[in-house]
């Protein structure tokens, strides 16, 4: 889960977000999931996506998740890079991520898993 504020670059305003991510890992540096980015406010945004991670370093993630705007049904690619570190089981780090699209964003946030 990750909660951020959104830079909605079309509307030029801040937005925050809310981000829910379910991966699986294997071979301990590759990752594949689904994923949902939510944009709070007037003209909020949902996104829904598949991941496809990579743990380039020890606790750096680069995420690519090409998605669905459910808004506006047209195909938005995520990217994303995100640091963590681990502590009595919780994952904790920030993350920056951009959404191209026709609506594109820039988001910079905190994530945490279990």
């Amino acid at each position: 889960m990750g909660l951020g504020v959104t830079y909605l670059e079309e509307e030029e305003r801040l937005a925050p977000s809310l981000h829910l991510h379910y991966k699986e890992h294997f071979k301990n540096y590759l990752g594949f999931g689904i994923g949902l980015e939510h944009v709070l406010g007037d003209h909020g945004h949902s996104i829904a996506s598949l991941i496809l991670s990579y743990e380039a370093y020890e606790h750096v993630s680069l995420n690519y998740m090409p998605g669905l705007d459910i808004e506006e049904k047209e195909i938005v690619h995520h990217f994303e890079l995100s640091f963590g570190f681990e502590s009595n089981g919780l994952h904790l780090g920030p993350f920056l991520g951009v959404s191209l699209g026709n609506e594109s964003h820039f988001s910079a946030g905190v994530h945490f898993a279990f």
